[in-house]
């Protein structure tokens, strides 16, 4: 068997833009793992967000969440790692973002911090209405949100901000960029993500793999936008979406249909064939 794990991101990848599996790509992920493959999740989205969908996928192996500011494995509830925003430098973060007026909100890796119901937020919310307890997500909604978080010292793993202008967005990153020890990666053109410095799907994937001892050359990593792209590169082969941003297209081995298309099941059905794969 030459490729032993496969790491899907979730949105624009895994996901349709209905933000649900496709019965294919479900089936396809359920086959490959009863072959014999290893499969997990990497995502920018919060850890209880990530694990439901494990769950949807009976993935049993540990998840990257927030970039990789958390690996943490969903049955056995073991912190792989765990790397979080110092206090000073959050605060600096979110006082630029509320000079600027731009929404953001943030994640431990138990809670989803805002101070208004929009973007990411209003969807969680909605999100959490029809889901049984144990699948909601912990949404805390305060205008005195950022206050809370640099008083209660909390461990931000990531800020996720959200705007429609991207000049304005543009103008935000060159002036997050002189904070020191911050990382900043972006998942859409609309959205900037702040993690702590060195924190990625692609350092998580490879602390990862040493955990289960598999090579970095055994592994099929796929993916869609910039905050992939440190996974992209160290996997033995890289997979991206048809919707790719064009940065990812140019720079992988593979390019499958896009997640609307089963893109998913379609590279992995492409790539294991020769394996007699499903």
């Amino acid at each position: 068997m030459k490729y032993k794990l496969i790491v899907t991101d979730m949105d624009g990848t895994l996901l349709n833009s209905n933000k649900t599996i496709s019965k294919n790509n479900e089936e396809a992920i359920k086959c490959i793992m009863k072959k014999g493959y290893n499969v997990t999740i990497a995502t920018g989205r919060m850890y209880d967000s990530a694990k439901y969908f494990a769950k949807v996928l009976d993935i049993k192996l540990p998840i990257i969440a927030c970039n990789g500011g958390i690996v943490k494995n969903p049955h056995t509830k073991e912190v792989l790692y765990k790397n979080f925003i110092e206090t000073n430098k959050l605060k600096k973060v979110l006082d630029i973002c509320d000079d600027m007026n731009i929404y953001y909100h943030c994640y431990d890796d138990e809670v989803f911090y805002s101070k208004e119901e929009k973007y990411s937020t209003k969807f969680n919310l909605n999100w959490n209405k029809d889901k049984p307890k144990e699948d909601r997500l912990n949404i805390l909604v305060d205008k005195n949100i950022k206050k809370i978080l640099i008083e209660e010292k909390k461990e931000i793993l990531k800020v996720l901000i959200i705007d429609e202008d991207v000049d304005k967005l543009k103008s935000l990153r060159k002036k997050l960029e002189e904070i020191s020890d911050i990382e900043i990666s972006s998942s859409l053109k609309t959205n900037l993500e702040v993690m702590k410095k060195n924190v990625s799907k692609g350092n998580a994937l490879e602390l990862l793999c040493k955990k289960l001892d598999i090579n970095l050359n055994e592994v099929i990593a796929l993916g869609d936008n910039e905050n992939d792209l440190s996974m992209l590169k160290i996997a033995g082969l890289s997979v991206g979406m048809g919707n790719a941003d064009e940065c990812i297209k140019q720079k992988v081995d593979f390019i499958t249909l896009n997640n609307d298309e089963d893109g998913v099941a379609h590279a992995l059905k492409e790539i294991l064939d020769e394996e007699g794969i499903c």
